[in-house]
């Protein structure tokens, strides 16, 4: 009998809020269905997005999203790690690899899916591995604009509540100084949120715990690591990090690729083929 599996492969990705990744290359969304060895992957490109592009700072790196939850039964769940593939070249063209699969349900297959960002030819791509087909989209990204520097503000604190809104959660913010990451000077902070008693119908505080390591250089956080009692712990971290130029080829779509104007919605939908077991 055959069986139908619902999933989002980018579960982690979503579950760690990677926002400033996706944000490069077009704010897209993920999601896929699994029947029988077919895989139905559908993707969102942001045809409206004005966020310019990092230019003059090129690299690639591999970003590594890992996430446990603890049951009540002492049950402790740790699924396999979820690796994007990151690049980025001086000129601000950015390409990103997402494995189809982030579960034991991939039965081997090492299935991905590209999206390639061009703003200097003034396209957005997403790559069918399998047909063969690049589907293209025009880039909504403004003229290039060097890396930015962004404010970094003092630790901070929530004003407390007022006896109107007790039962809103209250978020604090500090800073946690300078460390070297992964070769690159980090500034950290930690942001401690409190949901107080009753908001949940909870009988104690809720207090979820996150810190995040901000590179100046790559102008994103490279550590987020959250304790979260209602999600469960979560870390996301960058690794093999190199800021030597990509190879160009990376930004092309291969010459044995089909180029399709992709649907003015931005929606495209993949039927991927699993291996045979």
């Amino acid at each position: 009998m055959k069986s139908a599996l619902r999933f989002t492969p980018l579960f982690l990705l979503l579950f760690f809020s990677p926002a400033g990744l996706l944000a490069q290359v077009g704010s897209s969304s993920v999601s896929s269905q699994i029947s029988a060895r077919t895989v139905t992957w559908n993707t969102h490109i942001s045809l409206n997005s004005r966020r310019p592009p990092v230019t003059g700072s090129p690299v690639s790196y591999d970003e590594v999203s890992q996430g446990t939850r603890l049951l009540a039964d002492g049950t402790r769940i740790t699924p396999k790690p979820f690796t994007i593939s990151f690049y980025r070249d001086s000129a601000g063209r950015v390409r990103t690899e997402r494995p189809v699969f982030t579960s034991r349900a991939s039965g081997g297959s090492n299935l991905k899916v590209i999206e390639i960002s061009d703003p200097v030819a003034g396209f957005q791509y997403v790559l069918d591995p399998q047909n063969h087909i690049a589907y293209r989209f025009p880039s909504a990204a403004s003229a290039p604009s060097p890396v930015p520097s962004p404010q970094v503000k003092s630790a901070s604190v929530t004003p407390p509540s007022t006896p109107n809104d007790t039962r809103q959660s209250q978020t604090t913010t500090e800073s946690l100084g300078t460390e070297v990451i992964e070769g690159l000077s980090v500034e950290g902070r930690r942001m401690t949120t409190v949901v107080p008693v009753g908001a949940m119908d909870n009988d104690r505080p809720i207090t979820t715990t996150c810190d995040y390591w901000y590179s100046r250089d790559l102008a994103t956080d490279i550590v987020r690591d959250c304790s979260d009692p209602l999600g469960g712990d979560r870390t996301t971290h960058f690794v093999n990090i190199n800021r030597a130029e990509p190879d160009p080829s990376l930004f092309q779509v291969p010459p044995d690729y089909q180029v399709v104007d992709g649907p003015a919605d931005g929606q495209v939908t993949l039927k991927l083929q699993l291996p045979q077991p």
